[in-house]
């Protein structure tokens, strides 16, 4: 009718599905999916990351991704188990500024997922105005190991 035989339009069709087989099995090879069980490096138990990782663990689980949660001292610690090949972690808490690229510089930022909220409490006779009037004193911070120290 067109001046195809079945041979040429035999050919066409082989063409087209060996092209995009080729195609599925690059794809499926040289852009792997995305992993589907992850651990994440969070803080002591009932800190707030801890609880963070907790909540990403129930919003990763509907889209069926097992996320395991590794318990550690906090920001210091998390930052040298992802700069640890070996540690087995993939994701890690922590305050901004913990780090640079000096420090940890095959490390990538997904950027700010949380404000963190510092509390002040001081002697009620005592006014401040300045941070920088703390200079000499002491002060409490957090657990050892924490972001808050550094």
């Amino acid at each position: 009718m067109f001046g195809f035989d079945r041979w040429y339009v035999f050919r066409i069709l082989a063409t087209i599905l060996c092209i995009a087989g080729l195609a599925w099995l690059s794809l499926a090879y040289l852009i792997p999916a995305p992993p589907s069980k992850i651990t994440i490096a969070t803080s002591l138990t009932g800190d707030h990351y801890q609880v963070l990782g907790s909540r990403y663990q129930g919003i990763l689980a509907g889209s069926d991704v097992e996320v395991q949660l590794r318990l550690t001292d906090g920001a210091k610690e998390n930052l040298r188990l992802l700069n640890d090949p070996n540690s087995g972690i993939q994701i890690g808490f922590m305050q901004g500024g913990v780090s640079n690229s000096r420090l940890a510089p095959n490390l990538l930022s997904l950027g700010r997922i949380d404000h963190q909220i510092f509390w002040l409490f001081y002697p009620a006779g005592d006014t401040l105005a300045d941070l920088t009037q703390l200079k000499g004193k002491r002060i409490a911070l957090a657990a050892e190991g924490s972001g808050d120290r550094v």
